[in-house]
């Protein structure tokens, strides 16, 4: 926002104040300039991003996959509206000459069309301005039985779900976002109201395991750790943004601030770096919104992007601070000031069906850890550690490496993708794949004999077997000064199968139309015993599981309403927790309004249309 001020105000004083007799041309920034009155540049426009849990991408993984989209990047999420207009006219070109695949690729591409023809229209140039209520929504979710909330410790119900909070008995989120747009600068919002029932507090046996997990390593630095209160769990009522940001693009570089969220990897159950499983960080982004080449021979390596941010945590409570503090916070006191974390990201295609992703991300700041620009490089760029609470300390880091391989010449071929993280000294888990956590998958578009349906399995784990699987007791997600890990707001913002685990997925969907879809899954999780374990009475089993199988459709009555249900059947059994093994069943129902957009004339005079 400074930036954009800072650009408007300098720009108006010259005009202004410019002699044109003196030296010195009329203000130009070539990156960020009108070609005439209320005419912009594709690459100058500011686009919003298309929500993570949008319709949208499942359709464009089903064009890629069937081979029509080749310079998309699917481990690099949210996309602006732009780049998903980009990677239609793309899809298009192909499908124009593929007559085979009419049915089901024409199906997809027409729709998708049809959702973007603003900014198709706009690849061309022209006038972006637009005001756009893009959904109003509301959700009620019925959970009967105890559901399981905390993925950092244990497991969780519902996941992937934007951090909401969730209780046994009834749940309701009601929402709506919309955006605003003008030449490069471009405001998002997405609020809601948010309902979720009272809880009791966990067990002294549950709250004694969290001490314990987070806690086992530093004993001789922490002799006496906290322990959750046993304090109940309070109804939420609450109105909370989701994403919510202003951006200003030039060049094809989108710049933003505020609420965001972040998907980093190829997995679609819930990738290990970033996913939506938390509450949206607030950041401040700098993303390379379309493809570019490098020059010369290093163009070899194909259309690339790259992203970067710095965030800052909110109800981040424990961090362990240099002498004379020591352990800053305790449970359910946020402390002050919140840490920050930092990511950098960058893919590529070295041909149009490989794509190879690398990443960073990296907590640092807090009490006793100043802010100041030494200490933020040295963050970015150490490969070193100290020991817990040194005040040198460069921060808790995770390095992460992905792949996806489309099989060539099938349009019903399959993607295997894979991803691998690394904690700590480990500049990526090539460098130590045995003490690395991995996730892999396989897509197939459309099944053989049955081309309107879809599968996909993914399964891989955050316990490695090295060692018998205890990598300096649940490191992933979790650090010795940082302790309250990569939660945002008290939700993993990581993988499903939490700090030290197991986990398998399953899905299938079956395409009734354009959009209109049924889709079945299930999914398996086992937490290590070496990570859950009540220490204070070694009688009580160790470890956990939970399973769970839904169904979930959506269906579309015109182009404005929509219905989306889900009902879910899931059993756990973590004996901290309950002694017998626990079912709970998950039936939710979603109405939405998709109004149609309103927007200005564009330079040829005809008013843009859905």
């Amino acid at each position: 926002m400074g930036a954009a001020i800072g650009y408007l105000t300098s720009e108006y004083v010259y005009r202004k104040h410019h002699d044109p007799d003196l030296p010195g041309g009329p203000w130009e920034l070539p990156a960020v300039r009108q070609d005439g009155p209320g005419h912009w540049q594709a690459k100058d426009m500011g686009s919003p991003y298309v929500p993570l849990d949008s319709w949208i991408y499942p359709a464009m993984d089903r064009l890629t996959g069937m081979g029509y989209i080749h310079t998309g990047f699917a481990d690099m999420r949210p996309w602006t509206r732009m780049e998903c207009a980009r990677q239609i006219e793309e899809a298009g070109d192909s499908i124009s000459q593929d007559v085979a695949d009419e049915s089901e690729a024409a199906r997809l591409f027409r729709e998708l069309r049809t959702e973007f023809k603003p900014e198709l229209d706009l690849l061309g140039g022209g006038d972006n301005a637009d005001f756009r209520v893009e959904s109003v929504y509301t959700r009620g979710m019925e959970i009967a039985g105890k559901p399981l909330t905390d993925s950092y410790h244990f497991g969780e119900t519902i996941t992937n779900d934007f951090g909401r909070p969730e209780e046994q008995g009834f749940n309701d989120v009601s929402g709506m976002s919309g955006w605003a747009a003008a030449g490069p600068f471009i405001a998002y919002a997405r609020g809601e109201y948010q309902h979720a029932p009272s809880a009791p507090a966990l067990p002294l046996t549950a709250r004694d395991t969290i001490s314990h997990e987070d806690f086992s390593q530093l004993a001789s630095l922490i002799p006496m750790p906290p322990v959750p209160p046993d304090t109940p769990i309070p109804a939420f009522n609450e109105g909370r943004f989701l994403d919510a940001y202003v951006g200003m693009n030039f060049s094809d570089w989108q710049i933003s601030y505020g609420n965001q969220s972040l998907w980093w990897g190829p997995s679609q159950g819930g990738a290990l770096m970033f996913s939506d499983n938390a509450q949206p960080m607030r950041m401040f982004r700098v993303d390379r919104v379309t493809p570019f080449r490098l020059p010369s021979f290093l163009g070899v390596i194909g259309p690339m992007r790259v992203e970067g941010y710095v965030g800052q945590y909110s109800g981040y409570d424990l961090v362990l601070a240099p002498v004379p503090i020591g352990l800053a916070g305790t449970y359910g006191q946020p402390v002050n000031p919140q840490p920050i974390d930092h990511g950098e990201r960058v893919s590529f295609k070295p041909t149009s069906n490989l794509e190879i992703g690398l990443s960073r991300t990296t907590d640092y700041g807090g009490p006793g850890y100043p802010l100041t620009a030494h200490n933020f490089l040295r963050s970015v760029f150490s490969t070193g550690n100290t020991l817990p609470g040194n005040a040198s300390k460069p921060g808790a880091r995770r390095s992460g490496l992905d792949f996806s391989y489309r099989l060539p010449g099938m349009r019903n071929g399959a993607t295997f993708y894979a991803e691998g993280m690394a904690e700590h000294d480990e500049v990526t888990p090539l460098l130590g794949p045995d003490v690395a956590a991995w996730f892999a998958g396989l897509y197939i578009p459309t099944l053989p004999g049955v081309r309107k349906m879809d599968l996909r399995l993914e399964g891989g784990y955050t316990d490695p077997p090295y060692g018998g699987g205890d990598i300096s007791h649940g490191a992933f997600y979790w650090d010795d000064t940082w302790i309250t890990g990569f939660q945002n707001a008290g939700h993993l913002m990581g993988s499903w199968m939490g700090r030290q685990g197991q986990g398998a997925q399953v899905s299938t969907t079956y395409w009734l139309g354009h959009r209109d879809k049924l889709q079945f899954g299930f999914r398996h999780q086992k937490v290590s015993r070496q990570l859950v374990a009540d220490p204070m009475d070694t009688a009580i089993s160790q470890g956990g599981n939970l399973t769970d199988a839904n169904m979930r459709a959506e269906f579309w009555a015109g182009p404005m309403f929509s219905v989306a249900a889900l009902v879910q059947y899931e059993t756990w059994n973590y004996a901290v927790i309950a002694l017998t093994r626990q079912s709970n069943v998950t039936s939710s129902l979603q109405l939405s309004f998709w109004p149609k957009p309103l927007r200005g004339k564009n330079q040829d005079g005809d008013a843009g249309q859905q």
